[in-house]
């Protein structure tokens, strides 16, 4: 809709309103096929150099109607391939009426690292901070979108299409997909490796805190394994986001660097092991019983 003037109103997806229909009291609705479109960012002090219309959000339009809100538990929308494998988790509004979410292309995200609940936003607990991941984004294709409202599901499958500029063949897009999740899968497992010794490193501050026996050894090795787990952490999100940023294989320095961080990670797993079975029973021993460390395996 226009005036004659410079006003311009648009309506990207007409589809909930020509579908919808009031005595029904759960509607997902056709979805438009979706473009992954790779928008410019601008930079920075360009000042009035630069002018850009209002693009479209990114992302595959998802409307769905309730004729009655409901409670959080009793919704879902998953985003699925046409095997039912599932792709992304999409949080799903609850109010009554028409709704709209989008689905930004990409998988589930990686886990991120356990974080202190009782830390706060300074200090000694800052240097353990959480590092969370994108999951990659999805192939071209055709997917289904699933909602779930009181234990009915709803389903639309719709199309994703490539932005038009890109020449990449899909078989070299797999595989690109395919290494991410390879790289992402050991992040998910330092991870976990992390989920045992970071909880060890809470339990030391806070015994230091209050003036109890601390063994130097075990104490120094904790603190050692966090920061070494740490770095790993890091280093192996910074492959994946350099891979992330180019659409093709894995060159050789990355595909060297991903296997040293393998190595290194399997020797973090062997100190981990050791601290648990040796270094913490023996602290555990001088210790009261309310001071005791938990063992996390």
């Amino acid at each position: 809709l226009a005036t004659h003037g410079r006003g311009v109103w648009i309506l990207d997806n007409l589809n909930a309103l020509q579908e919808w229909e009031s005595n029904k009291a759960v509607q997902l609705f056709s979805i438009p096929r979706a473009q992954m479109i790779n928008y410019t960012r601008k930079g920075a002090h360009v000042g009035d150099m630069i002018f850009r219309g209002e693009n479209p959000r990114r992302g595959a339009v998802i409307d769905y109607y309730l004729k009655d809100a409901v409670a959080k538990d009793d919704i879902s929308l998953n985003i699925k391939t046409l095997d039912g494998e599932l792709v992304r988790k999409i949080s799903a509004d609850t109010t009554m009426g028409i709704n709209r979410v989008y689905w930004d292309f990409n998988h589930e995200a990686f886990p991120s690292a356990p974080r202190n609940p009782k830390a706060k936003e300074e200090g000694a607990s800052r240097r353990w901070r959480s590092r969370g991941m994108s999951g990659p984004m999805a192939d071209p294709g055709r997917y289904i979108a699933e909602l779930e409202v009181n234990g009915k599901i709803y389903q639309q499958s719709f199309l994703i299409e490539d932005d038009p500029r890109v020449d990449v063949d899909l078989a070299v897009r797999k595989a690109w997909t395919k290494e991410l999740f390879k790289i992402g899968d050991l992040y998910g497992q330092i991870v976990k490796d992390m989920k045992v010794v970071r909880p060890l490193m809470w339990k030391m501050e806070a015994l230091q805190e209050e003036k109890k026996t601390i063994n130097e050894a075990a104490s120094a090795e904790i603190k050692e394994l966090n920061r070494m787990y740490d770095e790993l952490l890091s280093r192996t999100g910074s492959v994946y986001r350099q891979l992330g940023g180019w659409m093709g294989p894995m060159t050789a320095d990355q595909a060297s660097q991903l296997s040293y961080y393998s190595a290194t990670r399997s020797k973090l797993v062997k100190r981990t092991e050791k601290l648990m079975d040796e270094m913490i029973p023996k602290w555990n021993k001088k210790l009261d019983k309310e001071d005791r460390f938990v063992s996390q395996q």
